[in-house]
Formats: C-alpha cells, sequence, structure tokens
C-alpha cells in the first residue's frame, strides 16, 4: 500500500482467503503446491514474484487509470509490467485485482507466455474484489479450469 493511498482493509483477507480456497482439504505435502506472499512491493522488488517460477500472480491493491500502484507509489505502467513478463516462465494467471486493472490487457495480452488475465473496469470496492476472488478461486479449486472457474465466479458474484 502506497504511503499516499487509503490502506485496504481487506488485503489480509484476500491473501488469506485465497490460501484456504485453494488449499482447503488439501493434504499440502502430498502435492507441490507453494503460496509466495510478498508484500510491499516497489520497482526495486517488482521482480522478485519471479523468484519461484510462479504458475499464478495475483496483484492485489490499488490501481489508477496509469497503472498498478507500488509500495514507493509508483505506477508501474502496461508497457513496463510486460516488459516484465517478457521470457519469462509461461503463466497460467495473472490476475490484477486492482482498479483500472483491465486497462493493463491490451498490453499484456500480446505476450504468450501468460494464458489468462484477469483486471476490473474503473473503480471497484475492495471488499467487491476481496468476494471476486475468493468465489473465483473456490471454484477453480473445484474445476481446475481457468476459464470455468470465471464464468462460475462472475455468475455467482452477479447473483449475489
Amino acid at each position: 500500500m502506497p504511503k499516499d493511498h487509503d490502506y485496504l482493509d481487506q488485503v489480509n483477507d484476500e491473501i488469506n482467503s485465497i490460501r484456504d480456497d485453494i488449499f482447503e482439504g488439501i493434504n499440502i505435502a502430498q502435492h507441490d503446491y507453494v503460496t509466495q506472499v510478498i508484500q510491499y512491493i516497489d520497482r526495486n522488488r517488482i521482480t522478485d514474484i519471479f523468484a519461484f517460477e510462479p504458475d499464478i500472480v495475483h496483484f492485489t491493491g490499488h490501481g489508477t487509470n496509469l497503472g498498478l500502484v507500488l509500495q514507493d507509489g509508483d505506477s508501474i505502467s502496461a508497457k513496463r509490467l510486460k516488459d516484465l513478463f517478457v521470457d519469462k516462465k509461461d503463466i497460467q494467471l495473472l490476475f490484477l485485482n486492482a482498479c483500472y486493472s483491465a486497462d493493463q490487457i491490451s498490453e499484456l495480452i500480446q505476450l504468450k507466455n501468460i494464458k489468462y488475465i484477469i483486471g476490473n473496469e474503473g473503480e471497484v470496492s475492495e471488499y467487491s474484489a476481496t468476494d471476486f476472488a475468493s468465489i473465483f478461486y473456490k471454484h477453480y479449486k473445484r474445476t481446475k479450469n481457468i476459464p470455468q472457474a470465471y464464468i462460475n465466479a462472475r455468475d455467482e458474484y452477479k447473483f449475489r
């Protein structure tokens, strides 16, 4: 959370909810699952997300029409974000859970190593963002299919 932006109370709830939704009822010792949470990313630490060769990258925080907002208050533009993912291991899902994050997608879909991208159009409340992410990951755990999990989550969220 940048110092000049409102603190998002739901960030820790979202992180815990995702972990719980994915790992609930799974014997982790028998599977090759690892989660890595990197908090307070700034322009000097943004590449830390690739240290573990993730299959899913989930960003939660603030976003503006200029890009995702990092801890130091800098925005990371769609072009810069794209440059970060070039030549990286294949990413199954890039989930940008921030306001205006859908604005990043037109640049990112040019990359062949990111299979699916989820973003938000315009402003989104932190509670809505957290709820949708939780619903999505519950469906993903059940279906193991990102497009189907998205459709199911979208439909369930609309119903709620």
